[in-house]
């Protein structure tokens, strides 16, 4: 009897480390799925984002997240209150995606607010952290929009996308030639565009400061300045090539004398 209970003994210490062990992974596991799903939580009340951390942005934030949400308030037993207004934090951005020409035309021309518009490729790098930038002015000034979708806040300005490889003839007949590009339009009218890399991002808020709250009757004098400073290029042009026309005969009857 004695020599069984000694040799039974290691066998029982091997079983209780092995669920220890096992508890042990078990534990680890779901802590991890917690911190997982806790993130997705943190990810959607930031809309994408993280203090610190500019890169980081969950995509689609408008599902994937909500799904997190839902998913973490069962894990940690919070019941979610249906009936609160909607906080900052719980909207998202309203960034049309255009397409057909014609409704490029209708969104530019939707009512007088300044536009801007971001032409990009999905499989350009330079775009996506471009688009992470562009996103998060988009928050910080144009319309956002609740879970449901409907606009819940209006902003000064509106903001749209276009994807090259799926738009390529809109973007043939734009111009546009790098990628990502800038479009500001208001009135039905193209006010400025440009090529912008991610690092030179401050120049979209910058021109976007200048148009915003400008009216129709400066812009109609801002487009007169710039059509007076043409024409006098076109005149300092011309002058310059009568000058250069004029100097082989100076030199052809200096010769003669």
């Amino acid at each position: 009897l004695t020599v069984s209970i000694t040799s039974e003994e290691p066998q029982r210490s091997q079983e209780r480390t092995f669920r220890r062990t096992m508890n042990d992974r078990r534990s680890r596991v779901l802590r991890a799925t917690q911190c997982t799903l806790l993130l997705g939580f943190v990810l959607d009340l930031t809309n994408g984002y993280l203090p610190g951390f500019p890169e980081i942005v969950c995509s689609p934030p408008d599902r994937l997240c909500h799904n997190r949400v839902g998913t973490a308030l069962d894990l940690f037993g919070i019941k979610k209150n249906e009936e609160h207004e909607p906080s900052t934090h719980e909207l998202s951005p309203k960034i049309t995606k255009v397409g057909e020409a014609q409704d490029f035309l209708d969104f530019v021309a939707e009512d007088d607010r300044l536009v801007v518009v971001k032409f990009y490729a999905s499989w350009c790098k330079s775009c996506q952290k471009f688009g992470v930038r562009f996103r998060k002015l988009a928050i910080e000034e144009g319309d956002k929009i609740d879970t449901e979708g409907d606009v819940s806040e209006l902003g000064r300005v509106r903001f749209a996308e276009v994807e090259f490889n799926a738009n390529a003839k809109l973007c043939q007949t734009l111009g546009i030639k790098r990628l990502p590009s800038i479009h500001m339009y208001k009135g039905k009218e193209l006010l400025t565009n440009f090529s912008c890399a991610p690092s030179k991002f401050q120049m979209v808020i910058d021109s976007m400061n200048e148009f915003v709250d400008m009216s129709q009757e400066e812009l109609k004098f801002r487009k007169t300045l710039e059509a007076g400073s043409a024409l006098v290029d076109d005149v300092n042009l011309g002058l310059k090539e009568n000058n250069g026309a004029q100097k082989p005969e100076n030199n052809t009857r200096q010769a003669n004398l």
